[in-house]
């Protein structure tokens, strides 16, 4: 007998589903009966199955956390769990066999929050990567953005991302080490530079970046951030939180759709390595569309549409959305302000979408005017013969 995977529903958690009653297998085509108050319902799964796993240790997480040796694959969906022998009598000629040799086979992992958009465009080609240990100090920092700027032409804009004050040799042997603008003007004159460091809660700009930005002695402290000055009142180039970064952000220009999309799927093809398969990116929107290229932005979310368009998106993704005001009104007084509302929805495949209806969970958080948090929240319609 055929085991369900863990997941489907039983009778306790959807009375109207019924339970599993027996599951057989003919002509090529293995049939589900279910009972239900008006009788039993035969329900056709799946034909042969697509791929197959066996003589593995598979690990169920069900609510006895048992192990069995196979799992069949159909589409998209598990459809049989099991020991190997009934695993076999669903493949057929065009199944794919795969021997596990032993090997443990999990269910996907879960990353809650993963800004998986930013990362993705916040690494090489894109960007420079300035994380340890591929760079060790404020020396190799500014090679780096030495040897970039020598192959771009005069005013563009040199990027790069995840520098960490815990590793660099400088910071180690001064605590009081400044990062300054003059340190990258002496590398990059004739670019404009912007370094975001490895908790992307601080930038370090060069002069030419703060010029572009408008950034000088007498700008003022943004709402939720900081443009750090030296004893003179001059700014340093370091700017903390949201706020103060987005002031260099808004002006570098934005990354395009394609660029974007493309790197996002590199991005989600290394969360399938790592066994994540679905995961929540947490702040898209467009409260977002001026930060590090536009990667926090509205056309992030065009991105993953495009890509479960072309039957790229090989992880489930919610994504939480992040409201925001006109660039300037952004930029200049609620930047920090515009993490605190969000809206949530389901990037399902489309035959769930249209199966179980539109699954959105709204709210907008309470901020500094005294808006009342509010929730609209619908429901998944009627009970789903998802296996998930």
């Amino acid at each position: 007998m055929l085991r369900l995977p863990a997941g489907m529903p039983g009778p306790q958690q959807n009375a109207t589903f019924g339970y599993l009653q027996v599951l057989t297998f003919s002509d090529g085509m293995l049939t589900m009966r279910r009972a239900t108050k008006g009788g039993q319902v035969a329900l056709k799964l799946s034909s042969h199955v697509d791929l197959a796993l066996l003589n593995g240790n598979v690990v169920t997480v069900d609510p006895h956390f048992s192990r069995t040796s196979a799992v069949g694959i159909k589409g998209n969906r598990i459809v049989a769990v099991g020991p190997d022998d009934t695993v076999r009598t669903l493949i057929g000629a065009h199944t794919q066999v795969v021997d596990l040799q032993g090997r443990t086979v999990l269910p996907g992992i879960n990353d809650s929050h993963a800004h998986t958009a930013m990362w993705a465009g916040t690494k090489p080609p894109i960007v420079l990567d300035i994380s340890y240990p591929t760079v060790r100090s404020v020396r190799d920092i500014q090679e780096a953005v030495r040897a970039r700027a020598n192959e771009l032409e005069p005013g563009e804009w040199v990027r790069g991302s995840g520098y960490d004050p815990g590793y660099l040799e400088e910071c180690l042997a001064d605590p009081a080490f400044q990062f300054h603008r003059r340190l990258l003007d002496d590398v990059a004159p004739r670019h404009p530079v912007a370094l975001v460091d490895f908790s992307l809660h601080a930038l370090w700009a060069n002069s030419r970046a703060l010029e572009r930005a408008g950034i000088t002695r007498d700008t003022p402290q943004p709402t939720g951030g900081g443009i750090e000055k030296d004893a003179d009142g001059e700014p340093t180039g370091l700017l903390r939180e949201f706020a103060a970064e987005n002031l260099v952000m808004s002006v570098i220009p934005s990354l395009s759709r394609a660029q974007k999309r493309e790197a996002i799927a590199a991005a989600l093809s290394e969360l399938n390595a790592l066994g994540i398969t679905s995961m929540t990116d947490p702040a898209l929107g467009p409260g977002g569309d001026t930060y590090q290229g536009g990667l926090l932005g509205s056309d992030c979310i065009g991105a993953y549409q495009d890509l479960l368009d072309q039957g790229r998106l090989k992880v489930r993704v919610n994504i939480l959305y992040l409201f925001g005001e006109s660039r300037s009104h952004l930029a200049q007084r609620h930047a920090g302000a515009a993490f605190a509302a969000w809206v949530s929805f389901w990037v399902w495949q489309r035959e769930d979408a249209d199966r179980r209806g539109q699954d959105i969970r709204r709210r907008y958080a309470s901020q500094s005017d005294g808006l009342a948090e509010r929730r609209i929240c619908r429901g998944r319609e009627g009970p789903s013969d998802d296996t998930r």
